[in-house]
């Protein structure tokens, strides 16, 4: 049972009914090759554009994804689900980070966007910690 697990192998998850979220891999085969290869070999359940339909279907019991503890920070603080890492060290140090030009200024307003983006990170970074 994947639940159980501390962290999750990708060959652990072979055989799980998947569901896909838009068509594009959630992971760069440039960041992680070995997740890219075997994104390549998935044969999916279901593929839908709307993530709150996937989140219904995986709380439901009907499969498994790919997703940040950010995207159910809701679901795991009910307890409805669990998250687990992958084993794969590229993949457990992921970053979310905000870009910004660096050869000039920011208008104030884009940088209190990006001073309350931050906070809200953080905030949610914390959240999920806890989870």
């Amino acid at each position: 049972m994947l639940a159980a697990r501390e962290a999750i192998r990708l060959a652990d998850c072979i055989g799980q009914p998947f569901l896909r979220s838009l068509g594009q891999p959630p992971i760069s085969t440039t960041l992680c090759p070995e997740f890219g290869e075997f994104w390549d070999q998935l044969e999916f359940t279901a593929t839908c554009n709307w993530t709150p339909m996937v989140k219904r279907t995986i709380v439901a019991g009907r499969g498994i994804s790919f997703f940040s503890k950010i995207a159910f920070i809701d679901e795991l603080a009910r307890g409805e689900l669990v998250w687990r890492p992958f084993e794969l060290p590229a993949l457990r140090e992921l970053k979310v980070g905000i870009l910004v030009p660096s050869h000039r200024a920011l208008p104030a307003v884009m940088l209190n966007f990006i001073g309350r983006m931050a906070r809200h990170l953080k905030q949610m970074e914390m959240a999920a910690a806890a989870v």
